[in-house]
């Protein structure tokens, strides 16, 4: 009985291997029958895009339909970028006016191609066609717009959305999440349930990281009671354990372990990592001992948020964990034993915790500490930056004649060089009878460190007549970053590149120093372009890369690069990382996004006085002077002590206004006190602050302006680039009659071209009257090369002659 095209195209649905299909495809051709759609979508199913593309291409004239199939056909095996030019194909060459299912697929596929560009034009189309209120096409421009880091448009879109399911809602939380909006991504949920959305697992798996992070034990208990109401308690076990342990709450965590019924690997690798990172060692080898009891195998599991597994606790927390357990099964333990341990929490970083064990040992236990109790101490003095607690141990070492050992000796040297005491690291240094490779190395990397770099060279110097053997390990591969990083700050990038070239194999320290080298020599076009071809590389992109391409986009103010880098940031995970969040901030503030650097700022938990300093740099140069003087005092509120470059963006904003007066003079004391006014751009802040009090109490006086006053005033802006302030001393010559003198004419031409007001100067010089002496055409050529316009200085060069 032959098969009928029903059974076969049934046959087809119900097909559950890529075999399978294929015998179908088969009898559907001997049949003579083409269900071009169905099989496109059969094939994309198994992720066979390629067979689909060739029935696709049988087709003369395909349909909206069939176009739809082979977008999301590549969608789903993760050809984003081919998806993207059937989209382009079928509206463009061939006409085909895509339906709401064409730009749901299209939206999805600039979203896994992180092609924010792209999904900016197909934005605009859809407005175009009236598609925005559409539910599936709105959620699908929130998730594009939050994977591309732009978050004021996803909010933008997603408020606008006449109607919202629980996907739409979860995306939008994700995305606050994966942002680093924590706070309101718990506003948003709260709202999510104000709203009468029916929450699900989702919702609340996405929360787990923004409880985490924001550490309150009252929220985590008002997740977890969510968690229970809803019926997922189960699956979100070692989500829950995560949680808690990251909020410091171990009984919490426990309590969460002891009521999962049935305990997968997760649920114990969980529970394991909470107590290792937690310093609960011997618990970590007890819960060890029970899961192998129980049969369960050890394997990575995966938690909201973090990954967690067995492996994820390092090697040197088991030992240290093993350690701590044979440790405390000894009544009298020895010195040998002691040392094992102060030497295990070294180790593993636990600085307090060996000085603690030290202070233990010979204080209550009454153990006389030996060389090796003296130099693991001495190491965790210098991991915890304890130099008193060091002195102390110096002067034992000193009553029980240990000074001429070389490895306290050494450890002496690497910890007051580390906590910045240069003479008693020398003087320990010289006094050593014997000195070892070691030691030398230490010493010269201590004086380094602090700045000393002639005394390091002399130092080197002195180590090599001394005949101690020079580390050559790892100089081919290790040595390459410092090669290339030396030959940069001595200007030679040819040489540099040559190292960079040489370098076989080449890691993400190798990438990351040459695209800083670039950066650090002026050359942004070139860091950009090494930054797309170490992508292309596939490395693994760290910091130093990430801040320098940042850098480069905001100098060249390409705005697009930037946000692509942004995007690159997010589906990294590196907006944790404070130099890249605020190298962001800076980078969107120089390209005129002013908003979203504030926002970037807002969400930064962890503000060193790099990041303030960017903010307040960011509102000063934008002109927003108000904000800048707020934003300091904020600063000045926390711990956070001002830079030099802090005061330098916030003197500016108090110059030549007197309500502002009050705070440049406590600016101006705390640069004196901080030692820090003697740099340039600080001091010349402070010369334009006393210069405008001075110019304010002669008006108060009845003193009245002469054209003296007014070059003053505007020598001044043009030292400070104050632009803003140069143009009220502008508009005062003009109202006294002094902008027609030669004098003042030049130093308003001056400082509009030292504030980088080109267009104005230019319009000053061409004013009919204006005289064109020699100063003013030096005035002008000048301007136009601080301002790099090498062409215009050339031409107006001619045009002189």
């Amino acid at each position: 009985m032959p098969v009928t095209s029903t059974a076969l195209l049934r046959m087809l649905r119900e097909c559950r291997t890529l075999r399978c299909i294929l015998q179908v495809h088969g009898k559907l051709t001997v049949s003579g029958l083409k269900p071009h759609n169905q099989l496109i979508n059969a094939y994309s199913l198994f992720q066979r895009p390629n067979l689909s593309r060739i029935i696709f291409d049988s087709v003369q004239d395909p349909g909206v339909v069939l176009c739809n199939s082979m977008i999301r056909g590549y969608t789903r095996a993760g050809l984003h970028r081919e998806a993207l030019e059937l989209f382009r194909y079928m509206s463009e060459e061939k006409s085909i006016v895509p339906d709401k299912y064409s730009f749901t697929f299209a939206l999805k596929a600039c979203t896994g191609a992180l092609d924010l560009e792209r999904g900016l034009g197909i934005h605009e189309l859809v407005s175009e066609m009236g598609f925005e209120s559409d539910v599936y096409i709105g959620t699908a421009l929130v998730e594009m717009y939050c994977k591309g880091g732009d978050l004021v448009r996803a909010r933008e879109v997603f408020d606008e959305m006449p109607e919202r399911d629980v996907v739409t809602w979860n995306i939008m939380v994700s995305g606050l999440v994966q942002n680093g909006c924590f706070g309101e991504a718990l506003r948003l949920f709260r709202d999510m349930c104000l709203s009468c959305v029916e929450i699900d697992h989702v919702s609340l798996y996405n929360l787990i990281p923004a409880v985490s992070k924001i550490g309150s034990k009252d929220v985590c208990r008002c997740l977890h009671g969510l968690v229970v109401k809803k019926g997922f308690a189960f699956g979100f076990s070692s989500g829950l354990i995560d949680m808690y342990c990251k909020c410091a709450d171990l009984d919490a965590a426990e309590c969460v372990f002891e009521d999962v019924w049935s305990k997968d690997d997760s649920s114990w690798g969980a529970m394991m990592a909470a107590y290792a990172h937690n310093g609960c060692f011997t618990k970590v080898l007890e819960l060890s001992d029970i899961m192998r009891c129980y049969d369960v195998r050890m394997n990575k599991s995966e938690i909201p948020g973090s990954k967690v597994s067995l492996m994820s606790i390092p090697n040197m927390l088991w030992e240290l964990a093993l350690m701590s357990a044979g440790y405390r099964t000894v009544q009298y333990p020895g010195v040998v034993l002691c040392n094992s341990m102060i030497r295990g929490y070294t180790r593993a970083g636990l600085h307090r915790e060996a000085l603690e064990l030290f202070r233990y040992m010979s204080e209550e236990k009454g153990i006389v500490p030996d060389k090796y109790s003296l130099a693991f101490a001495l190491k965790a003095c210098t991991g915890a930056s304890d130099l008193e607690r060091g002195l102390g141990i110096h002067e034992l070492v000193s009553e029980m004649g240990f000074e001429s050992d070389v490895y306290i000796g050494t450890a002496l040297v690497e910890m007051y060089c580390k906590g910045g005491d240069l003479v008693r690291a020398r003087d320990v240094f010289d006094e050593m009878p014997e000195r070892d490779g070691v030691t030398w190395n230490v010493m010269v990397s201590g004086v380094v460190q602090n700045g000393c770099f002639g005394k390091a060279l002399r130092l080197f110097r002195d180590m090599c007549l001394s005949g101690a053997e020079i580390d050559h390990k790892g100089f081919a591969s290790g040595f390459s970053s410092g090669l290339i990083d030396m030959y940069c700050k001595c200007a030679d990038l040819d040489a540099a590149e040559c190292v960079f070239e040489d370098v076989w194999s080449k890691d993400d320290s190798s990438w990351g120093t040459m695209m800083a080298a670039y950066a650090h020599n002026g050359c942004f076009t070139k860091v950009l372009e090494l930054f797309d071809v170490m992508r292309s590389y596939d490395v693994k992109t760290n910091k130093v890369a990430v801040v320098s391409a940042l850098q480069a986009a905001a100098y060249l103010g390409e705005l697009e690069k930037g946000i692509r880098i942004h995007e690159f940031v997010v589906q990294q995970g590196m907006m944790d990382e404070v130099s890249v969040a605020t190298s962001l901030v800076s980078m969107y503030s120089k390209c005129g996004e002013l908003e979203i650097a504030e926002q970037l700022f807002t969400n930064i938990t962890d503000r060193d006085v790099v990041t303030w300093s960017a903010m307040i740099a960011s509102f000063h140069l934008a002109g927003h002077h108000d904000d800048a003087r707020s934003l300091f005092r904020d600063m000045m509120k926390t711990d956070v002590k001002p830079n030099a470059a802090a005061l330098t963006s916030v003197l500016p904003a108090c110059a030549g206004i007197a309500a502002a007066s009050r705070l440049g003079k406590s600016v101006h004391c705390y640069a004196i006190k901080a030692d820090i006014d003697s740099e340039l751009a600080a001091a010349t802040d402070i010369i334009s602050i006393k210069a405008f009090d001075v110019y304010h109490n002669m008006k108060l006086h009845g003193v009245f302006p002469d054209s003296g006053t007014m070059v003053g005033l505007l020598q001044t802006c043009a030292l400070c680039s104050n632009y803003d302030q140069g143009s009220c001393v502008y508009g005062q010559t003009i109202k006294h009659g002094f902008d027609s003198e030669c004098q003042v004419a030049h130093a308003l031409l001056d400082m509009f071209t030292k504030c980088h007001a080109l267009s104005a100067a230019k319009s000053l010089f061409d004013k009919c009257g204006f005289e064109k002496s020699t100063v003013s055409w030096n005035i002008m050529m000048n301007g136009y090369l601080i301002n790099g316009q090498a062409e215009e200085a050339i031409a107006a060069f001619r045009q002189k002659e």
